[in-house]
């Protein structure tokens, strides 16, 4: 689904009154006063059976760096990348950070 964008933007927390917010606001009338804040990552473009026969390493290092981001952002270890949506498009991998 991102493959082929111009570029990404991931919202990593609001501004509101100056002070920075994590969480999504439950209130829709704090949430009127949020400002997203996002980080923004180039976009990619590769073709998805060439990386399920090279592996990981070879996806653009656009892409290696998004999802770098996103396991170090949300604190979690990656072990999982879709590449496509058919099934033999998903690369299983080990711990990679």
């Amino acid at each position: 689904v991102l493959n082929g964008l111009d570029t990404l933007q991931v919202c990593t927390h609001y501004e509101y009154r100056g002070q920075k917010v994590y969480d999504f606001p439950a209130s829709m009338k704090k949430l009127a006063e949020c400002t997203p804040v996002y980080t923004e990552f180039p976009g990619w473009d590769f073709d998805p059976e060439d990386v399920v026969k090279k592996g990981y390493t070879s996806l653009p290092e656009t892409a290696q760096t998004y999802i770098k981001f996103i396991s170090e952002h949300l604190h979690i270890p990656m072990y999982v990348v879709s590449v496509g949506p058919a099934r033999d498009q998903t690369l299983i991998l080990k711990e990679l950070f």
